[in-house]
């Protein structure tokens, strides 16, 4: 029946065989050496890479064929054989770094092709290969009030142009309104930046990072556990809520959930903070902001000082701990139980929960890994042994479509001093490319040709 099979025209075969799943194709190429070239048609499995990274996956030098690209997670398998790039803060060559200067990252994000950091709370740099855009914050120097930069992201770029568009979060120091913080639109090449004001709660409440959730909104995560939408077009607060308090709750990273859940006018309203309590416990609070006020989903992850969370598709999060090699994976749906926001209801009832184990975890080489992820690929980086700050490592993983664990030394960082977690993003895999803070005056750049 195989030779029969074989026998048939390719474009034929080709139909047959796109009614199959990826499993079924494998299976197929130990059949028959004329099974074996009929599953292996670049055909058969372009439908199968595209529906797994739209719009990213591609044959390339690395990537030969589509087949290769399932594989392989869209190239990432090949980590050790890929190109990486160190790119310095601006000014500064990688040959001639100086470690005694002052200026340093504190904050980046790219998208498209375009890298936009943020260094020394003052000042943003549009990177787009080998070209350098500056812009300095407006109210920084003297005689006005002094506004620091905490975050920085991109709202539209255009790789063939290069024109892009950054949001700034920053906060004002010295001055009689430190209670409310500025969101600016900033463009390469233009000095003035159009704001909006958001008011913190609680006095001041310096905002710890900021998550895009649409075109035109966009999330804020106070220290004292406030988190805000805020709309950017209209220039106000379009909803928020109250974690705890700031004695009863330490809140340390946030994400917006992925593919799926968005409202009519394409922002997403769901959001998952990671917190931790005075005496060490670690929880993922996931909020709606159309949900009725006081409502959250709670879980506890039975692992000390939570470092990051990341969203990973529709109803799955990604964690990170001090004290643990392992990135977690926990499901929205299973694990997660309703309670207030208030912090009596928040920190009750802890005891009396089933331990929640996770779906899945990827076991990297040195505590508190930072991570991201995109498309079911997990791309994290830790330190060299326990205890100790020497080396780091980047490790690739990927659970579906196809199991990958790959892990490569980077001997560009002698000295990981953790500087990346410090950060509101450490690491930002887009597509075929990854970006990480090396340290603090250094990204990191690794890319699939």
């Amino acid at each position: 029946m195989s030779d029969r099979f074989a026998t048939l025209p390719p474009d034929l075969r080709r139909l047959v065989l796109g009614h199959c799943s990826a499993a079924s194709l494998l299976t197929f190429e130990s059949v028959s050496h004329g099974l074996s070239e009929a599953a292996a048609d670049d055909g058969v499995w372009k439908p199968h890479c595209e529906t797994h990274w739209p719009g990213i996956a591609s044959i390339s030098e690395v990537v030969h064929s589509y087949r290769e690209c399932y594989r392989s997670a869209n190239g990432w398998l090949h980590v050790r054989r890929l190109p990486r790039k160190m790119m310095p803060v601006s000014g500064m060559t990688a040959r001639r770094r100086r470690s005694d200067s002052g200026k340093i990252f504190t904050a980046f994000d790219a998208a498209g092709g375009i890298l936009v950091t943020a260094e020394d709370h003052r000042q943003v740099v549009f990177h787009h290969g080998d070209l350098e855009k500056s812009v300095d914050v407006i109210g920084y120097g003297p005689g006005a009030p002094t506004r620091l930069l905490f975050d920085i992201k991109l709202m539209r770029s255009h790789e063939e142009s290069g024109d892009c568009r950054a949001l700034a979060l920053m906060h004002p120091v010295g001055s009689s309104d430190e209670t409310t913080c500025h969101l600016s639109v900033i463009r390469p090449g233009e000095e003035q930046l159009r704001c909006c004001g958001v008011a913190m709660r609680h006095g001041y409440e310096p905002f710890l990072e900021m998550h895009m959730t649409g075109p035109s909104h966009v999330s804020l995560l106070g220290s004292r556990g406030g988190v805000v939408l805020v709309d950017i077009a209209a220039g106000r607060e379009a909803a928020g809520l109250q974690l705890g308090f700031a004695d009863t709750l330490y809140v340390r990273s946030m994400c917006v959930r992925r593919d799926g859940g968005n409202r009519n006018d394409g922002w997403q309203p769901e959001v998952t903070v990671a917190a931790r309590t005075p005496n060490g416990r670690s929880l993922l609070l996931h909020c709606d902001y159309r949900a009725p006020a006081g409502s959250v989903l709670r879980m506890e992850t039975h692992h000390d000082q939570i470092l990051r969370v990341r969203s990973s598709g529709a109803s799955a999060v990604l964690t990170s701990h001090a004290r643990s090699r392992e990135v977690h994976c926990w499901d929205l749906r299973k694990s997660f139980h309703s309670c207030g926001t208030d912090s009596q209801t928040l920190l009750s009832g802890l005891l009396d929960r089933p331990r929640t184990e996770p779906t899945n975890a990827h076991r990297c080489s040195g505590n508190a890994p930072d991570f991201d992820c995109e498309h079911g690929v997990v791309a994290a980086i830790s330190g060299g042994a326990p205890g100790t700050t020497y080396g780091a490592r980047l490790h690739v993983f990927s659970a579906a479509p196809r199991h990958v664990a790959e892990r490569v030394d980077l001997p560009e960082i002698v000295v990981d001093d953790g500087h990346r977690l410090q950060c509101p993003v450490g690491l930002k895999l887009t597509g075929r490319v990854l970006h990480a803070i090396a340290d603090r005056q250094r990204v990191l750049r690794c890319a699939v040709p």
